[in-house]
């Protein structure tokens, strides 16, 4: 492991030692940041550039029915940002969709997120979201946001609490897509 692969998990264990987490969380919450941003554990911003029509199409196969209808979107993040994310998460403004697009090392997306994640952590990411992607805020974000079911309203304790141990449905914290990554994370 590489020094920033250590420092992640160092922050990840003294969170968890002030909250006094069970190991079975913080294997958990290690496993979601592996999930999330790869063996990096570096927090990043969402890149949206995809390089082809169909890659956009399978991943927001709801807003694209057609490759014809993806196409004006290849390599143009800011305004594939702008086409899937705006409108919604309270992102209501024309640039809010790239603008408070996924960050961190869970990818917290959507004005109304970062609005969230202000309020709890007392640093203004509405006007700073780039501040999603510093360690400490990320490590933050990714912990409260886990243990306070802040991501989708689900935590920790509704998984892994006692003797419960569902590990696959545990994704619904971060994400719906259980039955693509429940298993593997």
């Amino acid at each position: 492991m590489n020094s920033h692969q250590v420092k992640v998990l160092d922050l990840i264990l003294e969170h968890s030692a002030k909250t006094k987490l069970p190991n079975d969380y913080i294997s958990y919450i290690m496993a979601t940041v592996y999930h999330e941003v790869g063996v990096s554990l570096k927090p990043r911003s969402e890149s949206l550039t995809y390089t082809s029509a169909k890659q956009i199409q399978k991943t927001w196969s709801s807003r694209f029915p057609t490759l014809a209808s993806a196409q004006p979107y290849v390599r143009q993040a800011q305004k594939l940002a702008n086409f899937v994310y705006g409108g919604r998460m309270g992102n209501n403004k024309a640039n809010d969709g790239y603008t408070y697009r996924g960050r961190g090392l869970v990818q917290i997306t959507g004005k109304d997120m970062y609005a969230k994640f202000s309020k709890i952590l007392g640093v203004d990411l509405v006007k700073n979201p780039e501040l999603a992607n510093d360690l400490s805020i990320a490590v933050s974000i990714l912990m409260e946001g886990m243990i306070r079911g802040v991501f989708t309203t689900l935590s920790l304790d509704q998984y892994l609490k006692g003797t419960k141990k569902d590990y696959v449905n545990a994704r619904r914290i971060i994400n719906a897509d259980v039955k693509k990554n429940g298993e593997k994370i």
